[in-house]
């Protein structure tokens, strides 16, 4: 198997097994996939080492979605072997961009003429049987790619954006939200298979208010939406009339102060009851152990997909996350790739080296001699559990990866007008420049996807999904204190959200019917009137205030009026300030008979 390291500076390739790796399977057309296998870079030895088990299953998604949905489907590209070549950044921007760069020199010399520098590949004997492809057609493969795949971090997405739309070349993305990216005007050919921040937001935010809380707060999880969610985040509350009575930012560089600050900060405000929780798992995760440790109980946390189906939250007690609500996909057609990652091992897998390296590496520090990788071909579920249990488990981006690939699959097939038998000859030099109504055609797809019933694209790049919205209920008995997930109704869109609220359980056990509160303050009853004069210059005035009651022939009768009316003449206020009441007529004697 032919190994690349690129570097930034020559583009030359090296074979190093601890150096950038990038890999090829041969087909008429590919696409460029761009994943964080590794997660640090060493430039002292340019070394790419800490492999990321998550990150290596969105590698082995891609892998799937093409060997499997694409070329397994003799009716999508008939005649057409759709090939792959797959990067790994580093984790690193610089890496990621030379990365693409040579693998799109490396395509043909007509491709991209913007793009000039000398390329050249060594390789080395793979061990392993059933090796992909040999060096020579590693370097020297024509074919075209016609769209790239990634990346994970929002910075290197947005890099990368820059560069494939300056060369006209499609780009989906597979975990992005910035509203940067929207701008069709900057990023004509850029596309997301995740919906805009915006539209997450909006059915939490109607969440919210459907349960009329209005005193929350906010802990945003990794330094990527920090920035974004908390500027639409403001925004949208606003409007809404709701504040925020706790705003916390934990960044990558998070440390375990920074857990403990937030906790306790959670746990100090009583009346803030609910927490929004938004951003990337591990942090969240992170989060919640310290959550747990510290007893922080009577909270309702409403969050996204991100955290809320991660398996390892299982692991958090369900008096601590139990009654949580968040919105979700129908993850049912995942199901036949988490069986297709059941059946991998060292010696069937040789597509993707990263999973490869990734077991000698935590075979190591878990003490397990792995000297001998074709000996272990067949592991056991427990070593699997044990060693590499993070690449088995779900992981819901992998969907995202998997609907990036079928989408330019689906819109090649348009671009070639296939039927289900055969397409368009491929011309030669077809795809020498990238060809905008190629990119017309990613627009408008429309195909069965593995995050919607019906994929599709929105006008700015973003997709249109559908989500329901899910609740954690807790679940204690004898031996257990954990969670399960129950489906609660559906976001609508424009028409709003529908909710059964009778198949809630909160926090602490309480039926739907017994919703938690989170306000500032509570609802002033007729008698009584809103003060707001203490809250007036703060930005908290919508949310805060005081019940006084009525003055003397003054009523309201109504929930949180900002005033009493005044009764009229020859009427007066009842006992209770509720309404007026006629006067008593008063009876005078002249003290005569």
């Amino acid at each position: 198997m032919t190994f690349y390291m690129i570097d930034k500076h020559s583009c030359t390739t090296f074979s190093s097994r601890d150096s950038q790796k990038i890999i090829s399977k041969p087909g008429k057309i590919r696409i460029l996939g761009v994943f964080p296998n590794t997660m640090k870079h060493s430039s002292r030895t340019n070394r790419c080492y800490n492999y990321s088990l998550q990150d290596i299953q969105l590698t082995q998604a891609m892998i799937y979605a093409v060997d499997h949905l694409v070329n397994g489907n003799p009716n999508l590209l008939p005649g057409i072997d759709l090939g792959f070549t797959i990067v790994d950044s580093c984790s690193s921007k610089n890496l990621a961009m030379s990365g693409v760069t040579s693998s799109l020199v490396t395509t043909s010399t007509d491709n991209f003429p913007q793009l000039t520098c000398d390329l050249h590949a060594t390789s080395n004997n793979s061990s392993l049987s059933g090796s992909p492809l040999s060096s020579a057609e590693n370097a020297n493969s024509n074919s075209p790619i016609i769209g790239v795949i990634g990346e994970k971090n929002e910075l290197i997405t947005t890099s990368l954006a820059s560069f494939t739309s300056s060369l006209n070349l499609p780009q989906i993305s597979y975990n992005s939200y910035s509203a940067l990216l929207e701008n069709r005007k900057l990023f004509p050919y850029f596309y997301r298979t995740t919906s805009s921040l915006q539209d997450q937001i909006k059915p939490l935010i109607d969440i919210i208010s459907y349960f009329k809380w209005n005193w929350i707060s906010v802990v945003i999880a990794g330094s990527d939406a920090a920035g974004n969610v908390k500027s639409t985040l403001s925004s949208t509350f606003d409007k809404r009339l709701i504040c925020v009575s706790v705003n916390v930012v934990l960044y990558d560089n998070y440390t375990n102060q920074d857990l403990l600050k937030t906790v306790a900060l959670l746990k100090r405000n009583r009346r803030s009851n609910v927490v929004v929780l938004f951003g990337v798992e591990p942090i969240i995760y992170d989060l919640m152990q310290k959550a747990q440790s510290k007893n922080l109980t009577g909270k309702t946390f409403i969050g996204t997909y991100s955290w809320m189906n991660s398996a390892r939250m299982g692991n958090i007690h369900g008096s601590i996350v139990g009654g949580a609500i968040g919105i979700d996909f129908k993850r049912h057609t995942l199901k036949p790739f988490l069986n297709y990652l059941k059946t991998l091992d060292l010696c069937n897998n040789a597509y993707n080296p990263w999973f490869i390296s990734a077991w000698q590496e935590k075979s190591v520090s878990s003490g397990r001699s792995m000297n001998q990788p074709s000996n272990l071909c067949h592991l056991d579920r427990q070593v699997k559990n044990l060693v590499f249990h993070e690449f088995y488990q779900r992981n819901y981006m992998s969907a995202f990866v998997i609907d990036a690939v079928l989408a330019l699959a689906h819109a090649l097939h348009k671009y070639l007008r296939c039927s289900s038998r055969k397409c368009l000859t491929i011309r030669p030099k077809q795809f020498s420049q990238a060809d905008p109504s190629f990119a017309e055609s990613i627009t408008h797809v429309r195909f069965p996807g593995v995050t919607s019933s019906t994929f599709k694209f929105k006008h700015d790049g973003s997709s249109r999904m559908p989500y329901y919205y899910i609740s954690l209920q807790p679940f204690k008995n004898a031996t257990v204190d954990t969670f399960v997930e129950q489906s609660i109704g559906a976001w609508l869109g424009k028409d709003g959200l529908l909710i059964d609220t009778s198949r809630i359980i909160w926090n602490g056990g309480h039926s739907g019917y017994q919703t938690p509160l989170s306000r500032c303050s509570e609802d002033c009853q007729p008698g009584y009137y809103r003060d707001r004069l203490f809250y007036a210059l703060t930005k908290h005035q919508h949310c805060c205030w005081k019940c006084n009651k009525c003055l003397i022939d003054r009523v309201s009768n109504t929930i949180n009026q900002d005033t009493c009316s005044a009764c009229l003449n020859f009427t007066e206020s009842n006992w209770n300030h509720t309404q007026c009441i006629d006067m008593k007529i008063a009876s005078f004697h002249n003290g005569q008979q």
